[in-house]
């Protein structure tokens, strides 16, 4: 699968490319093919709620805020150094939908 999608990548010679949504951890050779290259779009206060379910654990924790982040891929999950972040305020009552549909825009 990573060597495809080297090959893939590969062919627009970008500088960066964005993993936004991307649900596999990357293999280590192609970490390092691509290093400094690939930036992500996470759908929370890093380094706050790494990993998955973000929107659902935000609300069951009672979270007054959530929000996204940007931030260059590293080894470690979630880990990377932040470009920016966005801040969402979590209303009381507020629904997965709807907070989901926020906090993605």
């Amino acid at each position: 699968f990573h060597e495809v999608l080297a090959q893939k990548v590969g062919v627009f010679k970008s500088d960066v490319a964005v993993v936004r949504g991307f649900m596999r951890i990357f293999t280590s050779t192609f970490f390092a093919r691509y290093h400094g290259q690939l930036i992500n779009i996470h759908p929370s206060l890093l380094p706050n709620s790494r990993g998955l379910n973000t929107h659902q654990r935000a609300l069951d924790a009672g979270e007054r805020e959530g929000g996204a982040t940007v931030h260059f891929v590293t080894a470690d999950l979630d880990e990377g150094p932040g470009i920016l972040q966005t801040p969402v305020p979590i209303v009381p009552g507020e629904s997965y939908k709807r907070y989901f549909h926020w906090s993605i825009f």
